[in-house]
């Protein structure tokens, strides 16, 4: 990813091109809520079904390709209607380091179940932005220090809000140091984010969002320590609230492909 960026900054950027591809690294804030249940027949069989909350760093990269809402297709919509050019962007994203841990707890406290899940991502998400400029009253006239910082910050920032589909991995553990399980679990994954950018540069952009993502889950059997004789059922199932800061970098753009088409 660092090559590429390296690479792309030889590309003169054009702040007026209208399909761009870009990357975009990010630093989250993830709580993640993971629900754990089971039965292990120890002690009068154990059993346990509760849900533990745990804070974790997350670290992010994605790499997309923005398009103006307008020029999705070649051709012209009926009866003259207009779709406004605002940027449509669409990326596939990796994300990792969602390490968290915790205690289910269980009708016999010397027996509460003990859960550590480190979990990855990987998504096809799409995100429209929306320019607040578009919202902006025309200039009345009145002038000033003040209003003018406001105009200019209205004018580099967007409100976006996107969702996404892929695939997620969670590597667990889990003991109650009688019985554990350990197991690596895929699932289909979803997610939904809104946010705020703002424009830093003609090319570098700051995006600062909240993101739901749910990360599904699974079942494995819990095992004696020895891990040869199953103890009892065991299934997991994730999800987290999130606030990440992303900062995005264009690195290539091209005029409209539609235009090389034969009219």
């Amino acid at each position: 990813m660092t090559l590429v960026v390296a690479c792309s900054l030889l590309v003169p950027i054009c702040a007026s091109a209208d399909w761009k591809v870009y990357t975009q690294l990010g630093i989250g804030f993830s709580h993640g809520i993971t629900d754990a249940s089971g039965r292990a027949p120890v002690a009068g069989n154990n059993s346990f079904d509760d849900d533990f909350q745990d804070t974790a760093p997350a670290l992010g990269g994605s790499l997309g390709l923005s398009i103006p809402l307008s020029e999705l297709t070649p051709w012209k919509l009926p009866f003259d209607l207009r779709i406004p050019d605002w940027p449509l962007r669409l990326e596939t994203e990796a994300i990792g380091l969602r390490n968290y841990e915790g205690r289910s707890d269980s009708p016999s406290a010397q027996f509460d179940q003990f859960t550590e899940v480190e979990a990855w991502s990987l998504m096809w998400n799409g995100f429209q932005d929306v320019p607040l400029r578009a919202f902006r009253r025309k200039s009345s006239g009145v002038s000033g220090r003040s209003t003018s910082l406001l105009r200019t910050l209205i004018d580099n920032t967007t409100w976006y809000y996107g969702v996404g589909i892929g695939m997620s991995s969670s590597d667990f553990t889990s003991s109650d140091n009688r019985s554990e399980a350990s197991d690596t679990i895929y699932n289909f994954a979803w997610m939904a984010a809104t946010g705020f950018g703002y424009r830093l540069t003609e090319f570098m952009f700051m995006d600062v969002g909240y993101r739901y993502f749910d990360a599904g889950g699974g079942n494995a059997d819990l095992k004696d320590l020895a891990g040869v004789s199953a103890a009892g059922p065991f299934s997991i199932d994730q999800e987290s609230h999130e606030v990440w800061v992303k900062l995005r970098l264009n690195l290539h753009h091209f005029r409209n492909p539609w235009l090389l088409l034969p009219h």
